[in-house]
């Protein structure tokens, strides 16, 4: 009966074997704390079959935090319960796979991955749509590209992804003066004058080439 109740809403699997989905696990972080203590007796039930592969779904996750290769969708999940995962992972016997100051690393890597993703969007929705001609078709098709791939990247995948965009150093600083009307109308009337100068050089170096 213990089973059935703690072991619903499976999602997801270890070997051929349904584990419940690991925020529900997450979220019953008491009930099974105590089943990973107790996993020893009552050898051959269903339950306890049930809790080793809780165990063995829990240390493979680690496993693959601490390697980084641990899907972004999925450690969001981890971070966001961070402590109840590392009581849970202690509880399975394997607290040393992985470490408070390793998720905090992985924590920080992501977090500034989302950050810069967040300003080069902004950049090339905002600053580049506001009455403002610049060219970033190539940049939102790569954040585009980057935001359907985001949950299946791991962190291996982060370092780097974004080099690719020249914008993005100056998108940081952008982002911190969007909400300046001031600073907008001085983008606005700055980009329209270099607009303007580059029409008039194009229309004299035609006339150029004509005479």
């Amino acid at each position: 009966a213990l089973a059935a109740t703690y072991g619903g809403g499976y999602e997801e699997h270890v070997g051929r074997a349904s584990v419940p989905a690991l925020p529900r696990i997450l979220a019953q972080e008491q009930i099974w704390s105590a089943l990973l203590r107790l996993r020893g007796v009552d050898a051959g039930s269903k339950l306890r079959a049930l809790v080793e592969r809780v165990a063995a779904s829990l240390i493979g996750v680690a496993q693959a935090v601490a390697d980084d290769t641990l899907g972004l969708s999925k450690l969001h999940i981890v971070l966001k319960s961070q402590h109840a995962f590392l009581r849970l992972l202690g509880h399975a016997g394997a607290g040393h796979v992985l470490t408070l100051q390793l998720l905090e690393q992985r924590a920080a890597a992501l977090g500034a991955f989302d950050t810069a993703l967040e300003h080069v969007q902004c950049y090339a929705s905002f600053f580049c749509g506001c009455g403002v001609k610049i060219n970033v078709e190539t940049v939102r098709a790569r954040i585009d590209e980057t935001r359907r791939g985001y949950d299946k990247m791991t962190g291996r995948d982060l370092a780097g992804a974004l080099d690719d965009i020249r914008a993005r150093e100056d998108a940081a600083w952008l982002f911190g003066l969007r909400s300046s009307d001031l600073f907008l109308r001085i983008w606005q009337d700055e980009g329209r004058r270099l607009c303007l100068e580059r029409v008039a050089a194009a229309s004299n170096a035609e006339s150029n080439s004509d005479a």
